[in-house]
């Protein structure tokens, strides 16, 4: 096992592109580099198939709260030919699956909009299941609308639990699915196909990982335990990345 992971991330650390991300193009000539050299599979069939598109599904939608179980039903004619697909170079089946996710995300984006600034009555008890081996995709948009409904109460209660206001909570969910929003429109060719090379490696077995180029870079800080930067020190706030101080004796100390 351990020989399999070695190797693996040899095969990732060595088939970064540049700047401008994968494309199409690329695809076949990696995907064979991670055959050559994987313990187990040297080539594709019909079972990696069907686990690249269910892994490529889940990392869309993880918690079954874009696709509907009729979206889910029309990607199934392509479980058996993803790797036909790939060894003749064939994608429209990812641009196909994403317009999908595209206009799933913005309905869902409308919802949770229109869901904020409804009134939620947190006296009444409900249940809300997490763990989307146990959910089922919606079937209907009242059903979907009702998952988003709880979800969002949840986090709404969240927020209150730490102390802020139920206005500023609100805002703060708001602004919170409108960046999850622009993120999506934001995917482009090569950061599709990099979540798709991502499921076809984990496909192959759960310690593989295809890491794109800023990917990387954040794997060898992590692995070297030093990053150097600006000196500052920063945090997260609703997806937005805050300054939270100066580092003493760092560059921007030294301005």
């Amino acid at each position: 096992k351990h020989l399999v992971l070695i190797a693996t991330f040899a095969i990732v650390l060595s088939c970064f592109k540049n700047s401008e991300g994968l494309k199409k193009n690329d695809v076949p000539t990696l995907v064979n580099q991670f055959l050559a050299m994987h313990v187990q599979y040297h080539s594709l069939n019909d079972d990696l198939s069907e686990r690249i598109l269910d892994n490529l599904i889940t990392s869309l939608d993880y918690g079954k709260y874009y696709f509907y179980r009729k979206d889910i039903e029309g990607f199934k004619k392509y479980r058996h030919k993803i790797d036909d697909y790939i060894q003749n170079n064939q994608f429209d089946f990812l641009d196909d699956i994403y317009s999908v996710y595209k206009k799933r995300v913005m309905e869902s984006n409308k919802l949770v909009n229109d869901l904020s600034k409804s009134a939620f009555d947190f006296t009444v008890d409900e249940k809300i299941v997490v763990d989307r081996d146990k959910v089922q995709y919606a079937e209907t948009r009242k059903e979907m609308r009702d998952r988003w409904r709880k979800n969002i109460k949840l986090q709404l209660l969240n927020y209150l639990s730490s102390g802020q206001s139920l206005e500023e909570a609100k805002k703060k969910l708001a602004k919170k699915y409108n960046l999850l929003y622009k993120r999506a429109e934001e995917i482009d060719e090569g950061k599709l196909l990099d979540r798709f090379m991502n499921a076809f490696s984990m496909a192959l077995d759960p310690h593989s990982n295809y890491l794109s180029q800023e990917e990387n870079e954040d794997f060898s800080i992590s692995m070297k335990l030093k990053l150097e930067g600006i000196g500052v020190r920063l945090r997260s706030e609703d997806g937005f990345v805050i300054v939270e101080s100066i580092i003493a004796g760092g560059a921007a100390d030294k301005l």
